[in-house]
């Protein structure tokens, strides 16, 4: 069965959360831009950079699949936040502490966390790095744009007296943009490479055991014909085994001793003698 159109790879969910950073994280032009906006601008630079192989997505899409991610990354954050707020124990690992996560998650949603792949780029922003506190989880203070589990941008008027940052200004944001946007391309380029190339990798290696799986089968077939004594079969049927033996064993030395337009590629109609006759006592070698 093909697959659905509108279904998404990995490699493509890593693009869009890209594209997410690159547009909906920037504090210079998100604020100022309407949800339509700003998932067409999503849209185009997920299109700019998909891979070729994969089908252009409207902003609609790219909007109602980071419906998916968004709320799942933000969940598994708060997993972490849990898991974090006690001190690893005496003994436990990385490892250890990862399966934490991950069965807190599950106790939370009643389902495993699937977007290990984006987290790997999201939690570094400001949105999903975000370490929240009980003195301050009501009191945040935004600096740059927040998009809902709908993709709808939002905007909150938090308590004053609560605030200890005043977010950067415009001209502020704008000027460390300039500084910073062509290294930051750079970074998620080479990224976006690195993980095509492990795709590349693994579809190579799949391509490989695939192949491999079928010369096993071949040799199998191969190794039970030649198995079969001709001398049991009725003229025409002898005829067309001891051919296909010849061809199995020109194909092991590399030789053809037989015309290709000789070559029968099923056993003759019209004989009545078949396999079930077959008796193993007249087993041949050929090796």
């Amino acid at each position: 069965m093909a697959p659905r159109k509108d279904s998404w790879r990995h490699n493509e969910e890593v693009i869009l959360c890209q594209a997410w950073i690159t547009v909906g994280g920037d504090g210079v032009v998100g604020i100022e831009q309407t949800s339509d906006l700003l998932w067409n601008r999503i849209a185009e630079e997920y299109n700019a950079h998909k891979p070729v192989d994969c089908v252009t997505r409207t902003a609609s899409s790219c909007k109602a699949r980071w419906k998916k991610i968004n709320p799942a990354c933000m969940k598994w954050r708060q997993a972490l936040n849990k898991v974090e707020t006690f001190q690893r124990r005496s003994g436990e690992n990385m490892e250890d502490e990862l399966m934490n996560v991950k069965s807190t998650y599950y106790n939370m949603e009643g389902k495993d966390f699937v977007f290990e792949h984006c987290w790997v780029y999201l939690k570094n922003t400001e949105k999903f790095g975000h370490v929240p506190t009980m003195e301050n989880i009501n009191h945040s203070v935004r600096t740059s744009i927040d998009l809902d589990d709908s993709g709808t941008p939002t905007s909150e008027e938090g308590a004053t007296s609560s605030r200890k940052a005043r977010p950067k200004g415009q001209k502020a944001q704008k000027l460390a943009k300039k500084k910073g946007s062509q290294q930051d391309a750079g970074d998620l380029r080479k990224q976006m490479q690195q993980f095509q190339e492990q795709c590349e990798r693994e579809y190579q290696q799949r391509q490989q055991q695939f192949e491999e799986g079928q010369l096993i089968e071949q040799r199998a077939e191969d190794a039970c014909t030649m198995m079969v004594d001709p001398s049991i079969f009725t003229p025409r049927k002898r005829i067309y085994w001891e051919r296909k033996q010849q061809q199995i064993i020109d194909k092991e030395t590399g030789n053809s001793s037989i015309p290709e337009q000789s070559q029968d590629p099923t056993p003759p109609e019209g004989d009545d003698t078949s396999l079930a006759t077959y008796d193993p006592l007249h087993e041949t070698s050929w090796m």
